[in-house]
């Protein structure tokens, strides 16, 4: 998403159409993500993505996630844009299948029900965080930072004891 919001930024159009065709087609982003009335700003201010779920229990190389983004109209104004990628695994790299954006009275798209069955709520919304580390990872870092300080107080000991002082 960052790539194709940067589609529009002056000065990088060429390297963001670059980084967003590895990830998927650019004809993925609707007309209502990217604006063409940026002032050669990018055309997404802000992206929140949320915690990607398996379209199938038994395939980790599909998923879906949540994203909403306030894509620039103007220089100066933007709208709260709303939907969900879904995404492959082709080696080690995902690749953008879909772009389902949810729609209201006033703007095209699907009903919310629809585009985000399936997936949590976003952080921002009181959903789960896009990822997390185990709590082994928290119990190692712990220790490696409690080493660090004993190693840290130890060398300062260790220099202040074999300074001699200069006699005046």
């Amino acid at each position: 998403m960052t790539a194709v919001g940067d589609t529009t930024r002056e000065g990088v159009e060429a390297d963001a159409t670059r980084r967003a065709d590895k990830i998927g087609p650019l004809e993925l982003a609707d007309r209502r993500l990217v604006s063409d009335d940026t002032d050669g700003k990018s055309a997404i201010q802000d992206l929140e993505v949320g915690k990607a779920v398996r379209l199938d229990p038994d395939d980790p190389d599909n998923v879906k996630v949540a994203f909403q983004v306030h894509a620039r109209r103007s220089p100066d104004e933007s709208v709260k844009v709303v939907g969900t990628m879904t995404l492959t695994k082709v080696d080690d790299d995902w690749q953008i299948n879909a772009v389902d954006l949810v729609g209201d009275e006033n703007t095209e798209g699907l009903p919310a029900e629809t585009v985000l069955a399936g997936v949590p709520p976003l952080a921002s919304e009181g959903g789960p965080p896009p990822s997390s580390a185990p709590i082994s990872l928290w119990i190692g870092a712990s220790i490696g930072a409690v080493l660090v300080g004993i190693l840290t107080s130890a060398l300062v000991k260790a220099a202040e004891s074999d300074h001699t002082p200069i006699a005046a």
